[in-house]
């Protein structure tokens, strides 16, 4: 059995994001969901994770459409898959969208069983960006030999490539390497000028560009129906505010239940979500930061259905 998906994985990543905030799950549902002033930080995020796990649950059954916009490969830094949700709601179509091929390729092996799936080898794009994107990643085969052989292909002075580099990409070249820290140790910022700019050279040309198709959120949404959609996520390397702002909400058909996304800045955002009827917290801390909005008249609904 693949160690990705066994139960006995994903029990251990549901356990160590319940670990203190499964507790306050058993309160009235919708309870997580509201702002406490005064609060310390830690229990801030510890109640906007609670949030996140609560309305999760409550829209698995039943029919609807969900969308994950950077999939990745289905499995790694992925929130809901840590909540085993893609098994738990088998009458959703799912559609996940990815737009590097090695990355793409590691999606479809990992998605096969997992029912009504649907996969785009297309990035999301802002409406005012063109329908074909040049993106920039680590070359794959590099990090798979660091990661996998142990091969230290970088000069000494700097980070070698670890795992988590395969899933950063950007429309810039540059923030590719400065996204992953590879100059940032006291060697680098100690050999001299000249040293500093031969290492560059010699990094920069493993950073691969990839020109792409690419969909606006509208039109990767129209796939599975306006109407249905119950999850939105959504995880592209610091375009995430600007996906969320292309995000149909003008359509009175668009509802979605919850929206996830990665916070870059997120809470610049939080003005569009509230208008449109969204509680939104921060954060949902699983392999990085991430923003929650859950629609607000699901709260009243679970509220009154509680009391």
């Amino acid at each position: 059995m693949d160690w990705q998906t066994s139960p006995v994985r994903l029990f251990v990543l549901f356990f160590l994001t319940c670990v203190g905030i499964c507790p306050v799950l058993g309160k009235a549902r919708g309870y997580m969901c509201v702002d406490k002033p005064g609060v310390e930080i830690d229990e801030q995020l510890n109640r906007c994770t609670a949030c996140y796990m609560e309305a999760m649950s409550n829209i698995a059954d039943g029919p609807g459409a969900d969308f994950v916009f950077g999939a990745n490969d289905g499995k790694q830094y992925d929130p809901a898959m840590a909540l085993g949700y893609w098994q738990r709601n088998p009458g959703h179509q799912k559609f996940f969208v990815e737009p590097i091929p090695s990355i793409f390729e590691k999606l479809k092996a990992n998605m096969e069983g997992v029912p009504n799936v649907t996969l785009l080898n297309k990035a999301v794009r802002s409406p005012d960006l063109s329908a074909k994107l040049d993106l920039y990643c680590w070359d794959f085969d590099l990090i798979k030999r660091a990661v996998e052989e142990g091969e230290l292909p970088f000069p000494s002075e700097v980070r070698q490539p670890a795992l988590f580099w395969a899933y950063i990409c950007s429309l810039d070249r540059e923030d590719v390497i400065v996204s992953t820290n590879t100059y940032e140790t006291d060697a680098f910022k100690a050999a001299p000028e000249d040293r500093k700019m031969a290492i560059k050279k010699e990094i920069e040309v493993w950073v691969r560009q990839y020109t792409v198709e690419a969909l606006t959120p509208t039109e990767i949404l129209q796939l599975g129906g306006i109407d249905k959609v119950k999850y939105v996520q959504i995880d592209v390397e610091k375009l995430d505010n600007e996906i969320v702002s292309a995000l149909p909400f003008e359509n009175p058909e668009f509802s979605p239940h919850v929206i996830l996304y990665e916070n870059w800045h997120g809470d610049k955002v939080w003005p569009l979500l509230k208008d449109n009827g969204y509680y939104v917290c921060c954060c949902h801390k699983f392999f990085g930061s991430n923003m929650v909005a859950v629609r607000k008249k699901d709260l009243e609904l679970y509220a009154n259905t509680s009391a």
